[in-house]
């Protein structure tokens, strides 16, 4: 039992975390606009037409799981952003609360030993894009309290915590589903090491289908399985270019030596990989030492699972997202073990030659972060990053009458909410390997027949627009030729009032 002076010690140690947490979170609102990614809008637009009553899959088309949509969704619903500005403002201020709140959890239920992996892992998520609206940024916290769950030996879950355990599976495999295998072996290992009896799995089934209750009204269940399986599986996945299995199954597996010894990737998060890789062999030769096998095999399964979509470890940005959960496990792992061999000395001298070593561990990986720390220039990146896209929807606002549409190729989704237009069919953008999908192009050659959009943007050549329709005019500013065009007939009458407009940002009206 737990002493009133080691408690107060304890707490201490998480108040300054959380005021660590704080002023981390700080920095991050000073990063607020200087990414631009696709990924992260695909959300916020498919959350905007959720609220104008389209349903996912079948009004709008998508091959990725509900809940990232569903959940900005909802935060639109409060928030009410009415431009760009707004609207990208306030999804990352959400990641930040997001993140905050998570790691807030996380201390209280697991204390201490969760300290130091989570400042590791929040002054470096900004390589992988763990500050931006992405379902992996989402997942990963949820991901890491079913993890530590496991982990913590003197945990032997309540009921509630049964019904929050699934609801946690639930929610994370709505939002991502490459962590499916993951689940799956979570599952397994939570009935080996916890002991659960059949009762405690109807808590468990109750709590995951929360999520999936919730999702319902949101989604339409045919074209839902259509589009995640059918159209994943034999279509995307195929020309995605992704490492197959069982290679990919051995590549994550071999992903903690790759950390180690590429030194292809010398730049700040491979920087910090080699440091936490050095911890993260240590923990795993304690467990082994110390006999603790059940969490020996319950680490690497865990962490080989959620990479099985493989990336090599060191990526960065746009090219290394996808691997945020696994790195964050990598994390948890490293230290969390690391601070058992630490307790688990008997000499205060070798205890103070691991702590010096932790501690020199964690301050190059500071150091290796200081871009995250440096100061920006918040409105010089609001107008790199998207000053573009806020002129062309303001164009197309300004010439838009009631049920005019647009359709984008291939994803400048941005252009839909600065415009505040309906999209022109189900393909609310249009990406090379969709145009192979005999179902996909139908969508959009059929809507062009029918129905063409009155505003094409299309970060195309010309020929590929007048694959589509002749019928278009390309739109110049400042003397040249842009990406986005008109129904000639649509410019043509264009009113003097609307043509005032489009000047303004420096569009011709000849």
């Amino acid at each position: 039992m737990i002493s009133i002076k080691n408690y107060l010690l304890n707490s201490k140690w998480l108040i300054a975390a959380l005021f660590i947490l704080l002023f981390i979170g700080y920095t991050y609102h000073n990063k607020i606009f200087s990414i631009h990614f696709v990924d992260e809008e695909d959300n916020f637009i498919l959350g905007k037409y959720l609220l104008e009553d389209q349903k996912l899959y079948s009004d709008l088309f998508s091959h990725h799981q509900p809940m990232g949509y569903i959940i900005s969704a909802g935060y639109q619903s409060v928030t009410q952003p009415d431009n760009i500005y707004m609207l990208i403002k306030r999804h990352r201020e959400f990641m930040i609360a997001w993140s905050f709140l998570w790691c807030a959890l996380l201390l209280w239920k697991f204390r201490n030993k969760i300290i130091l992996p989570l400042i590791t892992f929040e002054i470096t998520k900004f390589y992988l894009l763990g500050n931006l609206f992405l379902s992996e940024s989402l997942a990963v916290y949820p991901v890491l309290y079913l993890t530590l769950l496991l982990f913590d030996n003197e945990i032997k879950p309540k009921k509630y915590e049964y019904v929050f355990t699934g609801f946690l599976m639930g929610l994370s495999g709505l939002l991502l589903a490459p962590i499916w295998p993951f689940l799956v072996g979570y599952l397994i290992l939570l009935f080996w090491l916890k002991k659960i009896k059949i009762k405690e799995c109807f808590y468990l089934i109750g709590g995951g289908l929360v999520p999936v209750i919730l999702s319902l009204p949101f989604i339409d269940i045919y074209y839902y399985f259509h589009n995640v399986f059918y159209i994943n599986f034999k279509y995307y996945i195929p020309q995605s270019g992704e490492e197959k299995l069982p290679m990919s199954l051995i590549k994550s597996f071999l992903s903690p030596v790759t950390s180690l010894i590429n030194d292809g990737r010398i730049n700040s998060s491979g920087f910090a990989l080699k440091i936490i890789a050095v911890f993260f062999f240590v923990s795993i030769g304690f467990l082994i030492k110390a006999k603790k096998y059940r969490l020996f095999i319950a680490a690497l399964v865990l962490l080989t699972l959620s990479n099985i979509r493989y990336f090599a470890p060191g990526l960065q940005y746009y090219a290394g997202f996808h691997i945020l959960v696994w790195y964050a496990l990598f994390i948890t792992i490293a230290f969390y073990f690391y601070q058992d061999l630490i307790e688990s000395l008997k000499t205060k001298y070798l205890k103070m030659i691991l702590i010096a070593i932790l501690l020199f561990g964690i301050s190059a990986i500071i150091y290796s972060s200081k871009d995250l720390f440096s100061k920006n220039d918040i409105a010089h990146d609001y107008y790199v990053n998207y000053s573009e896209q806020f002129a062309y929807g303001e164009v197309i606002k300004g010439m838009k009458n009631e049920g005019d549409t647009l359709f984008v190729v291939p994803d400048e989704w941005l252009l839909y909410y600065q415009a505040d237009i309906e999209n022109n069919s189900k393909m609310v953008n249009f990406y090379g390997w969709m145009s192979l999908v005999w179902e996909l192009n139908g969508y959009v050659t059929e809507s062009f027949k029918t129905n063409p959009p009155t505003f094409f943007y299309c970060n195309c050549s010309e020929d590929y627009v007048y694959s589509y329709s002749p019928d278009y005019y390309q739109m110049v500013r400042d003397g040249s030729k842009t990406s986005l065009w008109i129904r000639s007939d649509k410019f043509k009458n264009l009113t003097e009032s609307q043509k005032n407009k489009i000047r303004f940002f420096h569009f011709s009206t000849e």
